[in-house]
């Protein structure tokens, strides 16, 4: 699959390795597409894979007359990265240079900055070929900015799914089929959260620095961080920034964003069980339900540790259930009460009840966040709340989701906050990701009802009558628990 480019290469990216002029040749500078000034002489950064095979293979075989067992293995490709429909594949990594955001300032704050009758007030057109670009933080500059990095590597590889499955389908009677089902899956170059390096964030091993992150890096400030974490050092001559500025992978930047840095996993694990049966005395019936798993590391709160937050992902739904009936009322049918009166046969014969009853369980509450500002980790990443060691008891207070005065000035809450404090400064936190205490948001349960009949207008024309309700039992399904 061929990855990004722009057909007059009109984008640029910065290069982790490239010496930078602006800050004695420090790594990470920016570089443009095409063949011009400062550029990687490409079209794209981002190397072609040529891996991205997808084999199918299935098998079936009867036991016998009445039992069938079924397998299957595949592997199957999505969309992302350099390759995909989204996340930087209809934008590449940027048009960094190839704009100017120009502001002309009134003299005294009210009058006009200039007139139209003398035009436009000369400025710099872009593009700017200039490989210092949003490069900050040392003397004589301004703070640095924001810039963008395109793997060249994983860029170039689309989310990868392996699924496989195994099950036994047995033939209950002539009219019910019953089935049980192992269905896997496994993710791979999912996207998430930016590795820690390519996103510039101040790598954890120096939040032990504590306090000394936030100040100015001076040589007192400077010396004071040796003492504790001996390497450390100025990247840079007339570096001028917070030490905390001073760690990052690539100081002379506010941020980096890793665009293609998609190294996310998944695991899927299900048992699938299933009874259909055909028409019977007017009845049908095809039920299912799955007990399943989905683990993931979609996202992680330090982009140097993925798998410190490998655990049970957002969407998962460990019961799902769903039932389709459908059933021919027996008024007037051959055979059935009213069969020989043709008004019974007129007005309550051929009608057709159906119903569809879903239920799913709850999906994870999500991370329990400090209070703002409480763990203070300055450019290191996100960080979530300590369980509290003194807390005993039921997490769950006030009932049900939704009991109470939902909609008043004070709604009541159902999770108890004493079961959790703020973590310390400099921490990430010992809360998981998702399902602290085994928490999950509502359940929901929904069923539809309707009942219809064909009548013949004459000819192959039929004209069909009925109705239907929707969520018969008006049940509320509650939105996600605010976790503040």
């Amino acid at each position: 699959m061929r990855p990004y480019t722009e057909v007059h290469d009109r984008w640029s990216f910065m290069n982790p390795e490239l010496p930078n002029p602006a800050v004695g040749g420090y790594p990470g500078a920016i570089q443009f597409a095409g063949d011009g000034e400062n550029s990687c002489h490409c079209r794209t950064p981002i190397a072609t894979y040529y891996g991205n095979i997808g084999p199918r293979v299935g098998a079936a075989y009867s036991l016998n007359e009445r039992t069938v067992l079924r397998g299957g293995y595949g592997i199957m490709y999505s969309r992302r990265g350099a390759v995909g429909g989204r996340a930087g594949a209809r934008n590449g990594t940027g048009t960094l240079g190839f704009s100017a955001n120009v502001t002309f300032p009134s003299g005294d704050g009210f009058s006009p900055a200039y007139n139209w009758t003398n035009g436009v007030p000369a400025y710099a057109k872009p593009p700017f070929f200039d490989p210092t670009l949003n490069a900050g933080f040392v003397t004589g500059r301004p703070l640095g900015g924001g810039v963008t990095y395109g793997d060249p590597d994983i860029g170039g590889r689309p989310p990868r799914y392996q699924n496989w499955n195994a099950g036994l389908q047995y033939a209950l009677t002539s009219t019910v089929t019953a089935g049980a089902s192992y269905a896997g899956s496994r993710g791979d170059f999912l996207g998430g959260s930016g590795r820690g390096f390519y996103s510039n964030q101040l790598d954890p091993r120096y939040l032990v620095l504590g306090n000394l992150l936030t100040q100015q890096a001076t040589a007192a400030s400077l010396a004071a961080a040796q003492a504790i974490a001996p390497g450390v050092r100025l990247p840079y001559a007339n570096f001028s920034g917070t030490i905390a500025q001073m760690l990052r992978p690539f100081p002379q930047y506010s941020g980096v964003t890793d665009v293609y840095g998609d190294v996310a996993r998944s695991n899927y694990h299900s048992l699938q069980l299933t009874i259909a049966t055909r028409k019977s005395n007017g009845l049908t019936l095809n039920a299912n339900y799955t007990f399943s798993r989905t683990e993931d590391n979609l996202i992680a709160r330090t982009g140097y540790d993925f798998d410190q937050d490998w655990a049970v992902g957002a969407n998962d739904q460990p019961h799902v259930l769903n039932a389709i009936v459908l059933y021919d009322l027996p008024f007037g049918a051959e055979g059935r009460p009213g069969s020989g009166n043709p008004l019974v046969r007129a007005i309550v014969g051929g009608w057709q009840v159906s119903g569809i009853s879903q239920f799913r369980s709850g999906r994870p509450i999500g991370s329990i966040g400090s209070i703002v500002g409480a763990c203070n980790l300055p450019s290191a990443g996100t960080c979530y709340a300590d369980f509290n060691p003194a807390f005993s008891g039921s997490v769950r207070i006030n009932g049900d989701y939704g009991d109470g005065d939902v909609l008043g000035p004070n709604p009541p809450a159902y999770i108890d906050r004493n079961a959790f404090v703020s973590a310390p400064s400099f921490t990430f936190g010992n809360t998981p990701r998702t399902l602290a205490y085994d928490l999950r948001n509502p359940s929901s349960f929904n069923q539809d009802l309707s009942i219809q009949r064909d009548f013949r207008a004459g000819g192959s024309v039929k004209l069909r009558i009925g109705a239907e309700v929707f969520n018969l039992f008006n049940t509320v399904v509650f939105g996600g628990i605010n976790t503040n």
